[in-house]
């Protein structure tokens, strides 16, 4: 059976991907852009993708996929619909990194609120040093005390940011 991992270098090179190997002969790739997908998958049985796209465009010439595995918790880069028509099972990683996505989640809002990039770019640029005044107050700072915030969505990382 042929395996063919078409991101490998995505969940990073220092985490160990053999295991794959036990399940027949595999290709690694360090990365796969769009213009490649198809010629890399014609001969697979078993695709291990991230973000590559996976469509008829770039399945239509790879009659033995049976198997589309994603090393992420979503599927927006596959065709689900064509997929089914051609009896390939698709597979992602349930609560793959749930705790690092939700604390990202609220770093980007404190980093809104706060402004972080502005100010951040402000220092590094001169500007701060080379002022006259004390602050810079050209964006207002806001607070999170007495706001509602909404979350969308109630899987595990939604329920995750939710209880942080």
């Amino acid at each position: 059976m042929k395996l063919v991992v078409l991101e490998r270098n995505s969940v990073g090179t220092d985490i160990d991907v053999s295991c794959f190997e036990k399940f027949g002969e595999v290709t690694y790739y360090p990365n796969t852009v769009a213009e490649n997908t198809a010629a890399r998958v014609k001969d697979a049985y078993t695709i291990i993708v991230n973000k590559a796209p996976l469509n008829e465009e770039t399945l239509k010439a790879a009659p033995n996929v049976k198997l589309i595995c994603l090393f992420a918790t979503g599927f927006d880069n596959v065709d689900i619909a064509y997929c089914k028509s051609r009896g390939i099972k698709v597979a992602n990683v349930v609560n793959y990194c749930t705790p690092a996505v939700a604390q990202h989640t609220l770093l980007l809002a404190l980093m809104l609120t706060e402004k972080i990039a502005f100010y951040d770019e402000y220092v590094k640029s001169g500007t701060y040093s080379a002022q006259e005044r004390f602050s810079n107050f050209d964006r207002a700072f806001g607070d999170l005390e007495g706001k509602t915030g909404g979350i969308v969505g109630r899987g595990p990382i939604g329920r995750k940011v939710a209880g942080l």
